[in-house]
C-alpha cells in the first residue's frame, strides 16, 4: 500500500482498491491464524494513510475510523475491522469442529484437548498456535452458537446456551435453590410440552416467557447445536463479524439508539441507492459525518486560527454553509437550473432541522 498512488483515484476509486485488494490479501491468513493485535493496527495505519492522502508527509484525518468499519447501512462504508474479521474467520474453523465431528481433525483435536467433553466447554491449558487460534475464535463462536431442544438430553439448564434471547442465551439464574441439572428434567415426556409449574418455580418470568415459546418436537430427537444469529442454524462469517462488531460497541457504549432491530436507517439505505456516480455518494456520506476540510475542522483541529468563509466572509464555513447556505452555493444551485431539473429546495436543507449533518450518525 505504501507504494499506491492516490493522486490519481477519487474516494470510490480507493473504495474499491481497499475492498478488493488491501483486505482480500490477508484473508486466507486470517482464517488459518490469529494475527497479532500489533499486526492488524499496522494493516489498518496503511489503509486509513492511503485513503486520507499525504500532504508534506503529514495526513489529517476528517473522520473516526471506526465509522468507516460500520456496515453502510449503519452509516460507514464497510471496511472491515482486521482483528474481529480474523476471528470470525477463526470462529468458522470451530464451526466445523462441531458441524463436522465424525472427521478426521475433529477426532485428532478432540482426543488431543478436550477428550472428556465438548469443544464449547474445553478449556485446554497447554496448546499449539493452531488451536490457539481455534480457540480465539471459539470465543466469538459461543457468543452465538446455541442448543436446540430436541430431548433434552444433552443440554445443561445453567451452562449452556439455550434460550432465545438478543444477546445472552442462558437462563438469568434461579429464583431458589434447584437442583435441576438437564434441560429433559423440565420437559414432559408423554404430553410433550414444558413443564410450566417447575418453570415458574425456578426460573424469572423472562426466562419462562422465552423457554415457552420453544417448541418441541413430538419425536425423540437430539439436541443440536445451531448458529442462533442466521434463520437456518448454520454459521456463516458475516454474521460471526456482525455479532463481533456489534459486542464491541456494546463495550464500550457505542451501541446506535436506532429503533431498527439490525441497527440500519433507511435515510442510509437510500443514500447508496441514490441513481448517481459513487464518489458523489461517498461525498455526501463525508458531509454527513463532517469529514470535509471545511475551515471550521481546520480550526478544531488548530490548523488555522479563524473560521470565516473566505467566499462570502458572512458566517463560519461548516458543512451546511459550505452546500447549502452560502451565496455562492446558492448562486451555483440557481445557474445548475438552467441546464438541469433540479428541486426548489435541496434534500439536505431538511438536516438543518435536526440541527447538522453528523446528526445522521447518532
Amino acid at each position: 500500500m505504501s507504494a499506491w498512488s492516490e493522486e490519481h483515484l477519487s474516494s470510490a476509486g480507493k473504495e474499491v482498491q481497499i475492498k478488493s485488494v488491501a483486505q482480500a490479501i490477508p484473508t486466507y491468513l486470517m482464517s488459518v491464524f490469529q494475527l497479532p493485535a500489533g499486526l492488524c493496527e499496522e494493516l489498518e495505519r496503511g489503509i486509513r494513510n492511503f485513503w486520507w492522502g499525504a500532504e508534506k508527509g503529514q495526513r489529517t484525518h476528517w473522520i473516526a475510523w471506526d465509522k468507516f468499519t460500520r456496515s453502510k447501512d449503519r452509516g460507514g462504508l464497510g471496511f472491515r475491522d482486521f482483528k474481529i474479521f480474523n476471528q470470525a474467520l477463526l470462529a468458522r474453523q470451530a464451526w466445523r469442529l462441531i458441524a463436522f465431528p465424525e472427521s478426521l481433525c475433529a477426532r485428532l483435536l478432540k482426543a488431543r484437548y478436550f477428550p472428556n467433553g465438548d469443544l464449547l466447554t474445553a478449556f485446554p491449558s497447554a496448546v499449539s498456535p493452531t488451536w490457539r487460534a481455534i480457540m480465539f475464535g471459539l470465543e466469538l463462536l459461543k457468543k452465538g452458537a446455541i442448543w436446540r431442544v430436541g430431548n433434552g438430553k444433552q443440554i445443561k439448564i445453567w451452562s449452556h446456551a439455550w434460550i432465545p434471547k438478543p444477546f445472552s442465551l442462558r437462563p438469568a439464574g434461579s429464583t431458589r435453590p434447584c437442583r435441576l441439572k438437564w434441560v429433559h428434567q423440565l420437559i414432559d415426556a408423554e404430553a410433550r410440552c414444558w413443564k410450566e409449574d417447575v418453570l415458574k418455580r425456578f426460573f424469572f418470568q423472562f426466562d419462562v416467557d422465552e423457554i415457552l415459546k420453544l417448541h418441541i418436537p413430538w419425536q425423540d430427537s437430539e439436541d443440536v447445536v445451531a448458529w442462533h444469529y442466521e434463520k437456518s442454524g448454520i454459521f456463516s462469517v458475516r454474521s460471526a463479524y456482525r455479532l463481533g462488531i456489534s459486542l464491541e460497541k456494546l463495550e464500550v457504549g457505542t451501541v446506535s439508539s436506532s429503533s431498527i432491530p439490525d441497527g440500519g436507517r433507511p435515510a442510509w439505505k437510500k443514500l447508496w441507492k441514490l441513481p448517481v456516480p459513487h464518489k458523489v455518494r461517498i461525498f455526501a456520506w463525508k458531509l454527513a459525518n463532517g469529514g470535509l476540510a471545511t475551515k471550521r475542522n481546520k480550526m478544531r483541529r488548530k490548523i488555522t486560527r479563524e473560521a470565516t468563509c473566505d467566499l462570502c466572509g458572512r458566517e463560519e464555513e461548516s458543512e451546511f454553509h459550505a452546500v447549502i447556505s452560502c451565496d455562492h452555493a446558492s448562486h451555483l444551485r440557481k445557474a445548475m437550473r438552467d441546464s438541469w431539473v433540479l428541486r426548489q429546495k435541496p434534500c439536505c436543507v431538511s438536516l438543518a432541522r435536526i440541527g447538522s449533518f453528523s446528526s445522521l450518525t447518532e
